[in-house]
């Protein structure tokens, strides 16, 4: 079950009367709960039958039930320290950042993702530019052995010309 911050004042509710009765609490004190004042018993068993969840995840206090008629939290010894601590407030809280650490790490690793792959594209176009290059290089190289001997093929041809026209 997930803690809403709807739930947080019932909560307090139930735990501030839980400690001020030093003992136990019932469905039917919900109803002392101005949020409940007009609900429907059905619905009230079932909300805290819900609400009991929280009292055990956060070990603040005993669930208890009678074979299934009625229910009730027993106080135990970390119901006032949890109260002192900042109670069911403080606990959603400490819940929301841990979430909102878990998503600032998933989109930290999605990000590191990311920049792995835009390096690996990175070094994929330097290796290709380094290729391109080298080839462009072999390229002016025998283009420029190929220009001198078309100048040395042509200046021989216009000097053997020159010489059969002047003749």
């Amino acid at each position: 079950m997930e803690l809403h911050k709807d739930d947080i004042p019932t909560l307090d509710f139930m735990l501030d009367l839980l400690i001020k009765r030093d003992s136990h609490i019932f469905e039917q004190d919900l109803k002392n709960f101005g949020k409940y004042k007009n609900e429907k018993e059905s619905y009230i068993y079932s909300e805290f039958k819900r609400l009991i969840f929280f009292f055990d995840h956060f070990s603040c206090g005993n669930p208890r039930n009678d074979r299934g008629l009625s229910q009730w939290i027993d106080i135990n010894s970390y119901s006032s320290q949890f109260k002192h601590s900042g109670g069911f407030k403080n606990a959603y809280e400490n819940l929301e950042k841990e979430s909102e650490d878990k998503r600032f790490e998933k989109e930290l690793k999605r990000l590191q993702k990311e920049k792995l792959e835009y390096e690996v594209q990175i070094r994929d176009k330097n290796t290709e530019i380094r290729s391109l290059k080298r080839d462009n290089l072999r390229l002016k190289n025998w283009d420029i052995r190929f220009r001198w001997y078309i100048a040395i093929v042509t200046f021989v041809v216009g000097f053997i010309v020159k010489h059969f026209i002047s003749k």
